[in-house]
């Protein structure tokens, strides 16, 4: 099996319970300190398959504007561009093989986080100079921003329970999910593992 190296480390005082091997990469399950109440989770789904689309296939299959994200089949599509999108997946095949030449694989390439809870925005806030919660929006946005020098990708699945996905450049992750974990000190922000986000993922794609 092809070993890959995930981009994030969790901070030193979260102990982890439960490890897994997830195509490739070495993946956390779950932290001690799960199972108590928290108002923000941060979570790392680096090792999901992300992919850049471009070209004819965007606007053949999904037919929307820039900014507008979706659920297809088991993850997310966000169109940077009318003909641009970004992909990643949440519940399908780890190793999927994508249906067109005009996927190109950033799995390796791109780093994916996950923000969630009732004091998510606030972290939002904090990070970026836009607001990803814009008036009057009810359907799923995707929006490039940038935290300091880091340019950003935020999906905002305008779930029932409050969050966001962030992408970035593989070398840049670290610092962001630090940034995330700081951001978030005064409000009680936990990093969680795999079995945690995945309750939040069933509940979008419910």
């Amino acid at each position: 099996m092809i070993r890959r190296t995930n981009p994030i480390s969790p901070p030193k005082w979260a102990v982890v319970r439960s490890k897994a091997t997830v195509a490739g990469f070495s993946v956390i399950e779950e932290f001690a300190h799960e199972g108590r109440s928290f108002s923000v989770a941060v979570g790392d789904l680096s090792h999901r398959p992300k992919a850049l689309i471009q070209g004819e296939y965007v606007i053949r299959n999904f037919r929307r504007k820039a900014g507008d994200a979706l659920w297809h089949e088991t993850g997310f599509v966000g169109l940077t561009r009318a003909d641009e999108a970004i992909v990643f997946d949440l519940k399908g095949d780890p190793e999927p093989r994508w249906p067109s030449p005009d996927f190109t694989d950033m799995t390796e390439g791109l780093a994916l986080l996950c923000v969630y809870g009732e004091k998510s925005g606030e972290i939002a806030e904090r990070l970026f100079p836009i607001n990803i919660w814009p008036y009057g929006k009810t359907e799923p946005i995707i929006t490039i921003t940038k935290y300091g020098e880091i340019k950003v990708w935020v999906v905002n699945p305008m779930s029932r329970e409050e969050g966001f996905f962030l992408l970035c450049a593989r070398s840049h992750a670290q610092g962001l999910y630090d940034a995330c974990l700081d951001a978030g000190k005064e409000i009680d922000i936990m990093p969680v593992g795999l079995r945690e986000v995945d309750n939040w993922v069933n509940q979008i794609a419910s």
